[in-house]
């Protein structure tokens, strides 16, 4: 079951999914430089995965002078830097080893000797965040090997890879869910001022009136009301803000917070809608508003579900 703040939505065939950010970047050369991918704010459960050969590493005395490495920079300043590199343990010796070295996870280096490319064949490297405090890392070029943990402590803000050498980036793939901040930034003085009669369709204080809705769908989750006001930062749209009335989750809705968006289109008095249901998750799968002098409705075509407000 999913609440949007007007109505508890149950889908039948599908359910509203948390909004996920996906960054897909292949087939690069990176020539002793580096390359680098910004994280939206407010992202969690961050998966990174990159596929890279490195050009050049051979057998030879002690380390490779070959590398590469994954920086992770972070929101307080703060950088982690995962460096994958190369190494002989007796070069010239019977007993000597080829290995690849992973440096920057918490337990220290860690060499492996199986399940990884040795010389300048692909390599791919994941890194999995685990909330609020650790990521983990692991490595391979058939099967992953687990390699350690990577202390956070603060979101990721950009990923970065660099290179001593040139190598080939087959693919950077980073996955993320956004969680919206649906702070309007209204102090009590504006708040109040969003709600004084007499303001033009579709700014100023709404009630709820009446619904349509199929029961299989949908079902109340309160009788709400909301203040309209405009976009600060999209011209021509504005912002819905809860006010109150909240049924689900009432403890968590604060009078102020965003309840959804509206988009003009090139039809007078219609929007497109964006929604934020009863647990802020965002719902705009074709949703529209009509707005009239005295009416404002909220369409939701696929939830067969519709939510009438009037002054």
């Amino acid at each position: 079951m999913r609440w949007l703040s007007v109505l508890l939505i149950m889908l039948v065939a599908a359910t509203v999914q948390a909004r996920v950010s996906r960054q897909w970047t292949e087939n690069r050369t990176i020539d002793n430089s580096s390359m680098s991918w910004s994280i939206p704010t407010g992202a969690s459960d961050v998966t990174i995965e990159t596929c890279i050969a490195m050009k050049g590493p051979k057998d030879t005395r002690g380390t490779d002078p070959c590398s590469w490495q994954l920086t992770l920079a972070l929101v307080d300043g703060s950088r982690r830097d995962i460096t994958v590199g190369w190494g002989n343990t007796d070069f010239g010796d019977f007993s000597d080893s080829r290995y690849l070295e992973v440096k920057g996870v918490s337990s220290g280096a860690k060499r492996f000797t199986g399940g990884v490319e040795m010389y300048s064949g692909d390599n791919t490297l994941v890194i999995e965040t685990d909330y609020p405090d650790k990521a983990k890392v692991y490595i391979g070029n058939d099967v992953m090997n687990y390699v350690g943990e990577i202390d956070l402590r603060s979101p990721i803000r950009e990923v970065a890879v660099g290179t001593s050498g040139q190598l080939e980036l087959a693919i950077m793939s980073i996955e993320c869910e956004i969680t919206d901040n649906l702070d309007s930034g209204l102090d009590a003085e504006g708040l109040a001022a969003a709600c004084e009669a007499g303001q033009a369709a579709p700014m100023g204080l709404w009630h709820y009136f009446d619904r349509d809705n199929d029961a299989a769908y949908a079902r109340p989750g309160g009788l709400y009301s909301i203040a309209v006001v405009p976009d600060r930062e999209e011209s021509g749209s504005y912002l819905i803000l809860y006010i109150d009335g909240a049924k689900v989750n009432s403890s968590k809705w604060k009078s102020g917070m965003i309840k959804g968006r509206l988009t003009p289109t090139k039809f007078a008095g219609r929007y497109l809608l964006e929604w934020w249901d009863a647990n802020m998750e965002r719902v705009r799968d074709e949703a529209n508003a009509i707005v009239e002098p005295d009416m404002l409705t909220l369409n939701f075509p696929l939830l067969h579900s519709q939510m009438r407000y009037s002054r």
